[in-house]
Protein backbone atom coordinates (compact mmCIF):
# COMPACT_ATOMS: atom_id res chain seq x y z
CA UNK A 1 0.00 0.00 0.00
CA UNK A 2 1.48 3.57 -0.91
CA UNK A 3 1.15 6.27 1.58
CA UNK A 4 0.57 9.79 0.00
CA UNK A 5 2.53 12.82 1.58
CA UNK A 6 -0.56 15.33 1.53
CA UNK A 7 0.58 19.15 1.29
CA UNK A 8 -2.06 22.05 1.37
CA UNK A 9 -1.72 24.56 -1.50
CA UNK A 10 -1.08 28.15 -0.58
CA UNK A 11 -3.28 29.64 -3.79
CA UNK A 12 -6.18 27.32 -3.50
CA UNK A 13 -5.85 25.71 0.21
CA UNK A 14 -6.93 22.28 -1.15
CA UNK A 15 -5.19 19.24 0.10
CA UNK A 16 -2.70 17.58 -3.03
CA UNK A 17 -0.44 14.23 -2.89
CA UNK A 18 3.28 14.87 -2.93
CA UNK A 19 4.98 11.87 -2.82
CA UNK A 20 6.45 8.28 -4.46
CA UNK A 21 4.34 8.09 -7.78
CA UNK A 22 1.92 11.34 -6.89
CA UNK A 23 3.48 14.59 -7.47
CA UNK A 24 0.37 16.39 -7.96
CA UNK A 25 1.88 19.27 -6.94
CA UNK A 26 5.57 21.63 -6.41
CA UNK A 27 7.46 23.69 -3.90
CA UNK A 28 8.13 27.23 -5.14
CA UNK A 29 11.13 27.99 -3.11
CA UNK A 30 10.79 32.23 -3.55
CA UNK A 31 7.57 31.52 -1.33
CA UNK A 32 9.03 28.66 0.65
CA UNK A 33 5.23 26.64 0.04
CA UNK A 34 3.70 24.19 -2.20
CA UNK A 35 1.52 24.93 -5.14
CA UNK A 36 -1.40 22.87 -6.28
CA UNK A 37 -0.79 21.36 -10.18
CA UNK A 38 -4.42 22.89 -11.02
CA UNK A 39 -2.85 26.33 -9.65
CA UNK A 40 0.28 26.68 -11.26
CA UNK A 41 -0.96 25.41 -14.55
CA UNK A 42 -4.17 27.72 -14.89
CA UNK A 43 -2.29 30.55 -13.43
CA UNK A 44 0.58 30.65 -15.66
CA UNK A 45 0.23 34.07 -16.72
CA UNK A 46 -0.21 35.27 -13.27
CA UNK A 47 -2.61 35.17 -10.36
CA UNK A 48 -5.66 37.42 -9.61
CA UNK A 49 -4.42 37.61 -5.71
CA UNK A 50 -7.11 38.02 -3.28
CA UNK A 51 -6.58 39.57 0.12
CA UNK A 52 -6.00 36.31 1.83
CA UNK A 53 -3.75 34.76 -0.24
CA UNK A 54 -1.42 38.43 -0.11
CA UNK A 55 -1.94 37.57 3.74
CA UNK A 56 -0.24 34.11 3.65
CA UNK A 57 2.67 35.58 1.60
CA UNK A 58 3.12 38.61 3.80
CA UNK A 59 3.21 36.10 6.65
CA UNK A 60 6.19 34.15 5.23
CA UNK A 61 7.80 38.09 4.56
CA UNK A 62 6.98 37.34 1.30
CA UNK A 63 6.82 40.19 -1.46
CA UNK A 64 5.52 38.57 -4.61
CA UNK A 65 6.78 40.08 -8.03
CA UNK A 66 3.71 41.53 -9.64
CA UNK A 67 3.55 41.92 -13.58
CA UNK A 68 2.54 43.90 -16.46
CA UNK A 69 -1.19 42.96 -15.93
CA UNK A 70 -0.99 43.93 -12.17
CA UNK A 71 -0.93 39.81 -11.58
CA UNK A 72 1.30 38.25 -9.11
CA UNK A 73 4.26 36.17 -11.11
CA UNK A 74 4.12 32.28 -9.93
CA UNK A 75 8.32 31.93 -9.57
CA UNK A 76 9.19 29.39 -12.02
CA UNK A 77 10.64 25.98 -11.02
CA UNK A 78 13.87 25.66 -9.94
CA UNK A 79 13.81 29.50 -8.31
Amino acid sequence: MTTYNMQTCILCQQDFRFGPNAYDGRYVRAWDDMICRSCDDGNHDGIVADDSFLARLDAKGVTPEINDSGWVVIPSRGS
